[in-house]
């Protein structure tokens, strides 16, 4: 499969391009399956808001600290939850 971009690339995308493709070299695309989404960082869940989170701080489900973990299992009024 040939890679090609629609545009010339600015001097500062040239890295992110590199970066690129050394991620996408040798991964193979099936044409007789059907696309889907998958969440790999809670593969036995599925995608969670938690799991996002944690995601984003940089944090697994081990190293979670107390605090974290109180405020997901705190039982909280739905219209202080849409204002959190």
């Amino acid at each position: 499969m040939e890679f090609r971009l629609e545009k010339k690339s600015f001097e500062w995308e040239k890295n992110l391009v590199c970066l690129l493709l050394q991620k996408v070299q040798g991964v193979s695309v099936n044409l007789e399956k059907q696309d889907r989404w998958v969440w790999k960082e809670g593969e036995k869940s599925g995608y969670m808001v938690k799991s996002g989170y944690l995601c984003l701080r940089g944090d697994s489900e081990e190293e979670n600290d107390t605090v974290f973990k109180k405020l997901w299992k705190s039982k909280v009024v739905p219209s202080a939850q849409v204002t959190a």
